[in-house]
């Protein structure tokens, strides 16, 4: 569990998805608080979301982002003012997520005529790229997709896979 970037010194205490994004959000200029920062997660489901049916769809960038840019109008099924870094964490087994990425999130873009989501300007992001595709946390509710950053800081960060 020991990550040497991250912690300065090896330990073997329990690490928490608040540790992380702290100590990755001080580091980082302009500074990230956990007030700046939507986590999500992702699963596929045959016969589900068109982008996400198979597998293979969960590492498929183009297509990830492009199902986490677009979202639901309901401010109860997205949130209506978004942060501005959206940490991607995709179902790795079980209640397992692994972070796939961060994006800057710049903006919702205008709404078209008929539109039925509303879209927002992703970019990728340096934060948390080094731990991209390593760092695997529980996600307790597997159910639940999306969740501000300070519900979810105390979920336990279970491996960084080499």
């Amino acid at each position: 569990m020991n990550h040497p970037s991250l912690l300065g010194t090896p330990t073997t205490a329990s690490l928490t998805l608040r540790e992380v994004l702290t100590r990755m959000g001080s580091k980082h200029s302009p500074r990230i608080d956990l007030d700046d920062v939507h986590v999500l997660r992702h699963v596929y489901r045959p016969g589900g979301h068109e982008e996400m049916q198979k597998p293979e769809d969960l590492t498929d960038p183009e297509k990830l982002l492009a199902y986490t840019s677009s979202q639901h109008f309901s401010a109860l099924k997205f949130t209506a003012t978004p942060p501005t870094y959206w940490v991607i964490f995709i179902a790795d087994g079980g209640r397992r997520a692994r972070l796939f990425g961060t994006f800057e999130n710049r903006g919702e873009l205008p709404v078209q005529p008929g539109a039925t989501r509303r879209f927002f300007d992703l970019r990728p992001s340096s934060f948390l790229a080094p731990l991209a595709g390593t760092l695997v946390i529980d996600w307790d509710n597997p159910r639940s997709w999306q969740r501000r950053a300070d519900r979810v800081a105390d979920r336990p960060v279970l491996e960084f896979r080499a």
